[in-house]
C-alpha cells in the first residue's frame, strides 16, 4: 500500500513537470507579426534574464522595422532604461511624444514605439506609475538630457526568424550586431 502511495506521489509529480514544461512553451507564439515577436522576446526576457531583471524596473524594446524588411530574421534588443519623457497633459495625447507600445507585467515595465497604437490615458498612468514622465511646464523645457546611453550596460540581443518565430537566436550582451551568427532561418 505505502509502495503504490509512493509510486502514485512520484507519477504525479513526473506528470506535473511534463505539463508545466508544455505550458511554458506553448506560450510562445508562431505568427511573425510584430505583436507576436514582441510577445515572445519579453516572454524569453522574463523567463531567462534574472539577473538582468533584478537590475532595472524599466526596460526599452528597440523593434528593428527597416530591417525586418530586407531580411529574414527580426532583430530586437531589450535593455534596461532610465529614460524619462516629455508630457503636457493640455495637448492631445499622442502630440507627447513617448512610446505608446508597453507591457506592465509582476512590476516590471517593457516599452517600445508603436505605431499602431495611440496613447491613451492608461498608458499616461502607467508611465506616471514609473516615473517616466516629466512635466513640460507649457513648452518651457525643449528637451531632456537623458538619451545618453551607458555602453557597459547589458541587454538581450534577439534575432528572430521571420518564417516561424519560435526559431531564434539571443545574445547577453552590451554590443549589437547586425546579423545573427547561428541562426538558420529556412
Amino acid at each position: 500500500m505505502k509502495e503504490n502511495r509512493i509510486k502514485l506521489v512520484i507519477t504525479f509529480f513526473i506528470f506535473m513537470f511534463f505539463f508545466s514544461c508544455t505550458v511554458s512553451k506553448s506560450s510562445s507564439r508562431e505568427n511573425g507579426d510584430y505583436d507576436n515577436i514582441i510577445h515572445n522576446a519579453i516572454y524569453d526576457f522574463k523567463m531567462n534574464n534574472k539577473k538582468l531583471l533584478k537590475r532595472d524596473s524599466v526596460f526599452h524594446l528597440i523593434l528593428f522595422k527597416e530591417e525586418y524588411k530586407e531580411n529574414e530574421f527580426v532583430k530586437i534588443i531589450i535593455i534596461g532604461s532610465n529614460k524619462q519623457f516629455l508630457y503636457n497633459k493640455y495637448k492631445d495625447p499622442n502630440e507627447n511624444k513617448f512610446p505608446s507600445g508597453y507591457l506592465d507585467s509582476d512590476n516590471i515595465l517593457f516599452f517600445w514605439y508603436d505605431d499602431n497604437k495611440q496613447i491613451d490615458s492608461l498608458t499616461i498612468n502607467t508611465f506616471k506609475k514609473y516615473n517616466l514622465l516629466v512635466d513640460d511646464e507649457n513648452g518651457k523645457i525643449k528637451f531632456l538630457d537623458n538619451d545618453k546611453i551607458d555602453d557597459r550596460k547589458k541587454g538581450v540581443l534577439y534575432f528572430f526568424c521571420k518564417g516561424n518565430i519560435k526559431k531564434f537566436e539571443k545574445s547577453i550582451s552590451n554590443e549589437s550586431s547586425k546579423y545573427p551568427k547561428r541562426l538558420k532561418c529556412e
